[in-house]
């Protein structure tokens, strides 16, 4: 297993907030363009479904990115509520911006303060850290086509493998370098326009095998209708 050299992402997450507007609201647009209610919903689970050791019950998160000035949800993925949970935002200047509000706790408890619930963005950076021994980090982050595409992942890393439907293909790979911490990246296409990788660094890599890794993790993402 590579070395964990690399922790400080999530302080840098955060760290700083950066434009947030002082009016609260309850609810943003879905992919539909329709308004779409921020609700966190428990769902059951057998070892949190082989992706998040210890994680306790996973709970639902949406995940999206502003659009023409709408933070709009694109997709649901299941995270467990025993990982601490730091999130970020883009807004309609196309800069990121740490959630402060999420930093340095569980979602669990996070979910208990109503964090989530009230939540006036579309989270298109996430970062799940294990409270246990096990050590798991999970970064998810959302892209539209400008900066990012399936086929950019694939030409940039040809040794990967394609899992998936025709509808959401995704490809995964393992990253290599002096300083890679990570064991495994999956890039998820959630339509033409929107790209999620999740970049996956903890012991499940080498216990159960990537490509058993990559098949959980993509069973964890529901798609916004």
């Amino acid at each position: 297993m590579k070395k964990n050299i690399i922790v400080c992402l999530c302080v840098i997450c955060s760290a700083f907030i950066v434009g947030c507007s002082e009016k609260k609201v309850n609810s943003f647009e879905g992919n539909s363009g329709q308004e779409t209610e921020v609700q966190i919903e428990d769902t059951n689970t057998e070892e949190s479904k082989g992706v998040y050791p210890n994680g306790g019950r996973l709970i639902e998160v949406p995940m999206g990115i502003c659009v023409e000035g709408v933070q709009t949800s694109y997709c649901r993925i299941e995270m467990p509520e025993e990982y601490m949970f730091s999130a970020s935002y883009t807004d309609e200047n196309g800069q990121q911006n740490s959630d402060i509000r999420t930093g340095g706790d569980s979602l669990e408890a996070l979910k208990e303060e109503g964090v989530l619930d009230d939540s006036q963005y579309a989270y298109s950076g996430v970062i799940l850290m294990s409270l246990s021994d096990d050590n798991s980090k999970l970064y998810f982050n959302i892209y539209t086509s400008d900066n990012k595409t399936l086929d950019s992942v694939k030409k940039a890393q040809a040794d990967g493998k394609e899992i998936g439907t025709q509808a959401n293909p995704a490809y995964y790979y393992e990253p290599s370098g002096e300083y890679v911490t990570e064991d495994m990246i999956l890039a998820y296409q959630v339509n033409d326009k929107i790209l999620l990788t999740i970049n996956y660094e903890g012991a499940l890599a080498d216990k159960i095998g990537i490509d058993e890794l990559a098949q959980n993790i993509y069973d964890l993402i529901k798609v916004e209708d």
